[in-house]
């Protein structure tokens, strides 16, 4: 992410987890994250296999394999597409990532995590936690 918000990604693209649909390992400009109704980005997060973008507004993206960012069980995102965690009305305020999945937090504290090594593809809400 540069100083204007505009996302730059690259990696070994094997399973498009940069969203650059190829195994192009060079920086490669991502145009879908452009600032827009949703803000410039604020950070990003990647596992294994795809990588989420989070939006000043609390808006999020993904792309790469499916399982691995909470949008089901099959294919790809290959280029960052506008995902929807929880009932898509909270804003997510902080995205941390580890190899197989994600952790989502949301304005109002509520804790959504996805894992593909466990089968749980998409976002789920974690229950009973106080913060």
């Amino acid at each position: 992410i540069n100083s204007s918000g505009d996302v730059y990604a690259t990696g070994q693209g094997s399973y498009y987890a940069t969203g650059l649909n190829s195994t192009s390992t060079s920086l490669t400009y991502q145009p879908t994250l452009t600032a827009g109704a949703d803000g410039v980005a604020t950070a990003i997060a990647c596992n294994a296999r795809s990588s989420l973008v989070l939006t000043a507004n609390g808006s999020v993206y993904a792309a790469g394999q499916k399982a691995y960012c909470g949008q089901g069980s099959a294919d790809y995102l290959t280029t960052f597409t506008k995902i929807t965690i929880g009932d898509g009305t909270v804003a997510v305020i902080k995205l941390f990532s580890f190899y197989s999945g994600y952790y989502a937090l949301l304005s109002n504290g509520d804790l959504y995590y996805t894992n593909a090594t466990t089968s749980a593809y998409t976002f789920t809400k974690v229950g009973n936690i106080t913060i």
